[in-house]
């Protein structure tokens, strides 16, 4: 019995062979598609790592400079909270001599007080003296130097020139220190306001205050206030600012 022949012939295997080709044709094109998806991909690859490396660098630095500025920050602030305390405390010291100063002027006010009212009692001990001696009669004010004043008191006065001229030296006293004593409380009252005052704010700060003082109150004030900056870090120009008004108010003062 003779087998079958299986053997294909030449025009089946020319078939085959160009399917083959053409498979492989179609397989080199996806595999040249293929490596340009790579190639691209590749370069895209590359790109996303170049930016990262940027951003990397760029957050590293931005890292850096966020760090610096906050230990600046922080050793500002460690030199700010230092000047605080220093003007707290140098305000305190200068609130208690400021006090002193006030007591010292109330104590001298009282003194006055006491010692125009002894001179007052004593004038009136010698009107009822004369009141006693003479009756509802009008009389003179006789004074050491001769010279005769017309006094039209119930009781007139009979008194030395020295003693006349110490009342109202007394008198001038105890009114110049009542001025000089409301200036005093008038600055504690501001100097009290604020706890951290800056001297340095002066020009601003005390023309409106003192706009409500009659102008030679204005120059105690500021006579006062310059005493208290001389002894203070403070600019030059405040101080010149300062002594400016002052020659300002004195000048308006003598111009009247």
């Amino acid at each position: 019995m003779t087998k079958p022949n299986f053997t294909p012939d030449a025009h089946s295997m020319k078939m085959e062979i160009s399917k083959l080709k053409k498979q492989l044709a179609k397989a080199d094109e996806y595999a040249a598609e293929l490596e340009v998806k790579k190639d691209a991909l590749q370069k895209s690859l590359d790109e996303c790592a170049s930016k990262l490396a940027v951003k990397n660098t760029s957050s590293k630095e931005s890292l850096e400079n966020c760090t610096e500025k906050l230990l600046k920050l922080s050793e500002n602030l460690a030199k700010a909270n230092q000047t605080i305390t220093a003007l707290e405390s140098e305000t305190d010291k200068r609130e208690k001599v400021l006090k002193r100063k006030i007591e010292a002027e109330r104590f001298k006010k009282e003194e006055f007080v006491r010692w125009v009212d002894t001179l007052i009692e004593e004038q009136k001990e010698l009107r009822e003296q004369r009141f006693r001696a003479f009756g509802n009669e009008e009389y003179l004010i006789f004074f050491d130097n001769g010279e005769d004043y017309p006094d039209s008191m119930v009781a007139p006065v009979v008194m030395s020139a020295d003693k006349f001229r110490e009342l109202h030296y007394a008198r001038a006293q105890l009114a110049e220190t009542n001025e000089k004593l409301a200036v005093l409380e008038k600055t504690d009252s501001i100097f009290s306001s604020g706890a951290n005052f800056d001297f340095d704010d002066l020009t601003s700060y005390f023309p409106e205050e003192l706009d409500k003082f009659a102008k030679d109150q204005q120059i105690k004030a500021l006579e006062f206030i310059l005493g208290r900056v001389e002894s203070v870090t403070v600019s030059h120009a405040v101080k010149d600012h300062i002594v400016h008004r002052i020659k300002q108010l004195r000048k308006g003062n003598s111009d009247a």
